[in-house]
């Protein structure tokens, strides 16, 4: 008995459009917040207040004003999805380590040659250790922030009611 009706849940899975799965993923709903480029080449950013086969509502969340668009003008619509902490860490890390990184590298390489006690660093080697220190420094405090304050990014999804 459980072998067919998992059978039906993978055909069921398998025949539904890649775009009906991103829009429930995503949340399609409304009151979600979405981008839409529309033809001739305008974006509108907004609230969704509802749409069906032919038509999209949207709501600009400064005027208050509702749009009503036809379906076929949509050429894009994008969905916004918060970030994870994880994520926002992640992302984090990788800015503050390639800034850090660069910054601190060009000071130890403009700082040209120094002698401290017999140690003598060149600017090569000036680079390469406040690359180091740098990408450390910048990565954790990015990690920091990025947790903190994690963000979103948008999502594609098809317009599919």
């Amino acid at each position: 008995m459980k072998r067919p009706m998992l059978g039906i849940a993978i055909v069921a899975l398998w025949s539904t459009a890649p775009s009906d799965l991103a829009a429930q993923e995503t949340g399609l709903s409304p009151g979600t917040e979405i981008r839409l480029r529309v033809s001739p080449s305008r974006d509108i950013r907004g609230d969704l207040v509802g749409w069906d086969t032919d038509t999209l509502r949207l709501q600009e969340p400064a005027s208050g004003f509702v749009h009503v668009l036809p379906t076929f003008e949509i050429e894009r619509l994008r969905v916004s999805q918060p970030r994870t902490r994880g994520q926002g860490a992640l992302r984090g890390l990788l800015l503050g380590s390639i800034v850090g990184a660069l910054s601190l590298g060009a000071v130890g390489a403009i700082a040209e040659s120094s002698c401290n006690g017999g140690l003598c660093i060149g600017p090569g080697a000036g680079f390469l250790l406040g690359a180091v220190v740098g990408g450390a420094g910048g990565g954790g405090v990015g990690a920091a922030l990025g947790a903190m304050s994690p963000g979103e990014h948008w999502v594609d999804v098809g317009l599919q009611p």
